[in-house]
């Protein structure tokens, strides 16, 4: 069975980006620096499994480019996902203060 060259990039992506946003609203303090733990620990697992497991070929019926999308993409996208709550929490507290305010 053939997959979409487009799924092997937006699925792993997807699940980066929740990764890094669930890392990041557990987080009790620095929800970016622990979307950014896990965007590590994502790059070494990534590349630990495309070099020494698979010894730089990609897993049969995969195209060659899908480890290194992997290694390259996903770490950025649960950073992306820190962002994300970030912002949130950001807003929150803006309209927070403008409503308490009275503005």
């Amino acid at each position: 069975m053939q997959v979409a060259p487009a799924y092997l990039v937006v699925n792993p992506v997807y699940i980066a980006v929740i990764g890094g946003y669930v890392a990041a609203t557990v987080s009790d303090h620095l929800p970016l620096g622990h979307a950014a733990g896990l965007a590590g620990f994502m790059m070494v697992l990534g590349l630990a499994s495309w070099l020494v497991v698979n010894r730089g070929d990609p897993v049969p019926g995969q195209p060659f480019w899908h480890p290194l999308v992997i290694s390259i993409l996903v770490p950025p996208s649960a950073i992306l996902g820190g962002i994300l709550v970030t912002r949130r929490t950001q807003d929150t507290h803006v309209s927070g203060r403008s409503l308490s305010s009275g503005g």
